[in-house]
């Protein structure tokens, strides 16, 4: 009698395709997994640096004396007798800048700002509104996918004026 020492053709094709399979099929579910791991990112980054934003303007708003918008892409905010803090919109970027301090970039690389829109929404004459619009994206230059997830935010704050 022989003994049998090793696989037929037949059972190594068998095998090989059995592997690709599985290989293709774990590479497609990480594949997947990584997708959704990059929007979900996206979409935590938005509302992130969307809100960080917004409620960084509105408490330095309320805090304030009055606000002027200048140029409609700059806001200028005094207090009690210091220098007035500004944010303004440049290239992609909300910009806000202090007395005595470094202008620093409120958004960070991962989004960009669009769409920036102040308007004055003042009704009384015993305090000063501000309303405030703008488009956070998320920048896909910063990974393969071809994921956009854009979001808009309103802002409204009005200044308190003791009398």
């Amino acid at each position: 009698m022989k003994s049998k020492n090793g696989f037929t053709l037949i059972e190594m094709l068998f095998y090989l395709a059995l592997i690709s399979f599985l290989s293709f099929a774990v590479f497609s579910v990480l594949n997947i997994v990584n997708k959704e791991r990059i929007n979900s990112l996206s979409f935590s980054e938005v509302n992130y640096q969307g809100i960080l934003i917004s409620n960084l303007i509105a408490r330095e708003v309320r805090g304030a004396k009055s606000a002027v918008i200048e140029g409609g892409n700059k806001l200028i905010i005094y207090k009690d007798q210091q220098e007035p803090v500004i944010v303004t919109f440049s290239g992609g970027d909300v910009l806000f800048e202090e007395k005595d301090k470094d202008i620093e970039k409120l958004n960070n690389f991962k989004v960009a700002i669009s769409s920036f829109m102040l308007e004055d929404s003042t009704v009384s004459d015993e305090s000063n509104s501000i309303s405030l619009s703008f488009i956070v994206s998320y920048n896909n230059k910063l990974d393969v996918s071809d994921y956009n997830y854009s979001k808009k935010f309103y802002v409204s704050a009005s200044t308190h004026q003791e009398k």
